[in-house]
């Protein structure tokens, strides 16, 4: 039926399991934002073989570490076990994938703690602010919103959550993975649960960028901006993808209060150009949301309220620096080495490995090794990362803020630059 298994073994006691399932908040029917994330809160709440309270028992005794994560184009259910309890996790992992148990009680429950997190965002001006600019910039299946509006998720029900699995929760679009397990082991259990879902893959969700403008006043003494451009290529251009990473680390970026450490980016590009000379800055931050095919890049800040048109003015006048040129190669090298050094300590996690996996295998059908994108990274020039700003900067501008924003610039003169 198109489902697939990809294990990586390792001899350490520890394992992580996931099942990773094409089918996210895009995939959501119209009227119906919130569903995904209904999903992913009721994953392991029961299924038609166990009850919730025998699920919960059942991992408690293999010693499970249990989570769920849904996203605009994916849901993630991971189970990290003691190596020895393999098996046992892959098959309540394949139960809760392919046999999922709605009950109206349950959604109930878990509505109210939609409606409570929709609430919550507000005192979270940088997750506000990434969720407003996805549903500001497109239009189509990637414009659904994650976190669903309060009026939406109040109407949502468990026969919304059994059509939405229905609908989407078919073989070509499963990929079930592991890293610390034997291959055979997995697929002998995963084969029989898994064998039952439908046929079919993932069709490709419709999407188009248009940019656009969005504020929010939620008042306060700062004013928080957002401001992005089409990357047109997503994951699936994988040079293009790998460019923008290294542009993430030599852009870098943070917070103005940040102590330093290792990771922290002191040495980046906005941190020596913008936080160690802009006092009125408090944070100031290179972003990249990425999506199979396409994706928005640029930078979100924070800043006194007064100041709303001179932190804009900066984002601009920084992603013109880098498109008109002006990297150096020390900048460069050490972003470069930046980006190697998160992908080899990042593979040291074993969640992180069952995760590679299993996303690799969605988006590209196949996995590539951390080695083989540490060569990817090494051959990024200054040419590469100037020319790949060049063309985000000539999409139409995603402008998005919140708290004070009283003295943001207006559109039209953000996106003439």
């Amino acid at each position: 039926n198109g489902a697939r298994v990809g294990t990586e073994a390792t001899w350490a006691p520890q394992a992580s399991v996931g099942a990773f399932v094409e089918m996210g908040s895009a995939h959501a029917p119209a009227g119906k934002s919130g569903v995904a994330q209904l999903v992913e809160r009721l994953a392991f709440r029961g299924t038609a073989n166990r009850s919730p309270f025998r699920l919960s028992r059942e991992g408690e005794a293999i010693g499970a570490t249990l989570t769920a994560q849904a996203s605009r184009e994916q849901l993630a259910l991971a189970l990290d076990v003691p190596a020895s309890n393999v098996a046992d996790a892959v098959e309540i992992l394949a139960d809760c994938v392919a046999n999922p148990r709605y009950q109206q009680w349950m959604v109930d429950e878990e509505v109210q703690k939609l409606q409570e997190a929709a609430d919550a965002q507000a005192d979270n001006p940088h997750g506000l602010l990434m969720e407003a600019a996805n549903v500001v910039a497109y239009q189509g299946g990637l414009s659904h919103p994650l976190v669903a509006p309060k009026d939406q998720a109040a109407g949502l029900t468990a026969d919304d959550c059994e059509a939405f699995h229905r609908a989407n929760c078919t073989g070509g679009r499963v990929v079930l993975a592991a890293a610390g397990a034997d291959h055979q082991e997995v697929v002998g259990v995963a084969a029989e649960l898994l064998q039952g879902l439908p046929e079919g893959g993932a069709p490709k969700v419709p999407f188009t960028y248009l940019g656009g403008d969005h504020r929010q006043n939620t008042g306060g003494e700062l004013v928080h901006a957002l401001l992005g451009y089409e990357f047109a290529g997503g994951w699936r251009d994988v040079k293009g993808s790998v460019v923008m990473t290294v542009l993430q680390m030599l852009m870098g970026g943070g917070g103005s209060f940040s102590a330093g450490g290792p990771g922290k980016g002191m040495h980046s590009r906005l941190y020596r150009r913008v936080l160690n000379n802009c006092p009125w800055v408090t944070n100031f931050t290179a972003f990249s949301s990425l999506y199979n095919d396409t994706g928005i890049v640029g930078i979100v800040g924070s800043a006194d309220a007064a100041k709303g048109g001179d932190l804009v003015g900066l984002m601009s006048k920084e992603l013109e620096a880098v498109a008109s040129g002006g990297t150096t190669d020390e900048e460069l090298e050490r972003a470069k080495a930046s980006a190697v050094a998160s992908i080899w300590m990042n593979l040291e996690s074993k969640p992180i490995v069952c995760e590679d996996i299993g996303r690799q295998l969605l988006t590209y059908g196949k996995r590539t090794s951390g080695a083989d994108f540490a060569a990817e990274i090494a051959k990024v020039s200054k040419a590469d990362i100037t020319k790949a700003v060049t063309a985000l900067l000539k999409s139409t501008p995603t402008l998005v803020s919140c708290g004070d924003t009283s003295t943001v610039p207006r559109f039209d003169s953000v996106a003439k630059r």
